[in-house]
């Protein structure tokens, strides 16, 4: 799941980038918790959007290198004539 396409090695940048994304989402939740008295479905669709998004980009291998920090900001727009 997080061994690289190219070389066969683990994906260190895609395991961390997830790790680190789910930390957050759970810190999230828990601050949410303290603020809203145990109030975990407020936060809850933050936590799921994190881990579905942030999975796939590991899953799917497209988050290899830092360069691919500035193409998650980019939009590719492709127009068919018909």
């Amino acid at each position: 799941m997080y061994i690289s396409r190219r070389t066969g090695l683990l994906d260190l940048n895609g395991v961390l980038l997830h790790f680190t994304s789910l930390y957050f989402a759970l810190l999230a939740c828990l601050l949410g918790a303290c603020c809203w008295r145990a109030n975990f479905l407020f936060l809850f669709p933050f936590f799921l959007f994190h881990l579905v998004i942030f999975r796939d980009f590991v899953i799917e291998g497209k988050v290899r290198s830092s360069r691919s920090w500035q193409a998650l900001g980019t939009v590719r727009v492709t127009v068919e004539s018909q």
